[in-house]
């Protein structure tokens, strides 16, 4: 591993890859008009997803949908990007169109007013909280 990285330009790699995915998932998340439920944070090779309340729907509900969305659009996520050296241009053009069609349903989901009753299955929700005392 260590020798294939200083034969080829991994680091480079990951952060342009990195930036390119970021890049075409903000633009989506404008072209939706997503921005107030819908952000990027973190370093471009490690993008961390984050995803706020609407007035129509629940942070947990958004977050159901979106991850049951990109699991049906082939993509497995766990609420970041982790960019690695063996993705290829295929490999993030797959990822990119998986978030717009994602997010073209979070958007039409928020317009009904009914995302969380046509969910289908129930929020997921955290395992562990902070004890109220």
């Amino acid at each position: 591993v260590i020798d294939k990285m200083r034969r080829e330009p991994v680091i480079e790699t990951l952060w342009k890859n990195g930036r390119r995915l970021a890049e075409s998932v903000a633009a989506e998340i404008n072209a939706f008009h997503l921005g107030d439920v819908v952000s990027l944070k973190g370093a471009a090779p490690w993008k961390l997803v984050s995803l706020k309340d609407h007035p129509k729907a629940s942070v947990a509900a958004i977050r159901t949908l979106f991850n049951k969305e990109m699991l049906a659009n082939g993509v497995l996520v766990g609420g970041s990007h982790n960019i690695c050296y063996a993705h290829n241009d295929a490999d993030l053009g797959a990822v990119a169109a998986a978030y717009r069609r994602t997010l073209s349903t979070i958007a039409e989901e928020l317009d009904t007013g009914m995302l969380e009753e046509r969910l289908g299955i129930p929020p997921i929700e955290p395992v562990f909280a902070v004890r109220k005392v």
